[in-house]
């Protein structure tokens, strides 16, 4: 049956009030695995993050089942063939594509990057000329293989250009390496806590810790 009227239809339910509290969950379950096997990822996670703490390097009343759906494990093909490729972890590659785009594969933002690691045509431009391939137009980055492989090539040369410093290579995708590099040399690498809080774009101060958290978790779920 059409899926989209039977969402519509539990969530009448729950506002009318119809649905025994047992049945409300049974329904959510169910409900969050189709949207999960139809791939739409965003909106299981828009389900199942109220269920976090605050904290969200902690995952709090979510049950162990959903916490894969939460954190989910997919284009994973992709993302080891270029992991391993390009010697980046790839729960680093997960973390960052939920941030960026929470799995969406058509996602555009207002400043037009797209697809799952969100990438600027212009930058794709560039990462396709020192890869030696013919860049056409920007709607080849909506081809979720193309994207992963970009954006891990992007985050192997800004590991390389911060010397492997971590955080450092997190808040250059997000702000940009000359930024970024400015702020290693105002800030230093050493102290991770030091260098998050001298940051002085909210946004990437921000993004730092939401990618670090989503890696923390990651790491300690797979």
């Amino acid at each position: 049956y059409n899926m989209g009227l039977a969402n519509e239809a539990i969530d009448e339910a729950y506002y009318l009030g119809l649905l025994s509290s047992q049945y409300q969950k049974l329904l959510f379950c169910y409900r969050v695995k189709m949207l999960f096997k139809l791939g739409n990822y965003n909106k299981v996670m828009n389900l199942l993050e109220p269920g976090l703490g605050r904290e969200r390097s902690v995952v709090k009343n979510i049950p162990a089942l959903f916490i894969r759906y939460l954190y989910p494990r997919v284009y994973w093909g992709s993302v080891t063939k270029y992991a391993k490729k390009y010697g980046i972890d790839p729960y680093l590659i997960l973390a960052i594509i939920r941030e960026e785009s929470r799995f969406n594969k058509n996602v555009k933002d207002y400043k037009g990057r797209i697809g799952l690691m969100n990438i600027s045509p212009d930058t794709a431009k560039d990462i396709a000329f020192r890869l030696g391939l013919h860049y056409k137009t920007s709607s080849v980055l909506y081809n979720t293989d193309t994207n992963i492989r970009f954006g891990t090539f992007y985050l192997s040369w800004l590991k390389k250009s911060f010397k492997s410093k971590f955080h450092s290579v997190i808040a250059g995708y997000n702000a940009g390496p000359r930024v970024a590099l400015k702020w290693n040399g105002m800030f230093g690498t050493s102290n991770f806590e030091s260098y998050k809080k001298n940051i002085p774009y909210p946004e990437t101060r921000d993004y730092l810790k939401r990618v670090l958290d989503n890696y923390m978790i990651y790491k300690s779920i797979y």
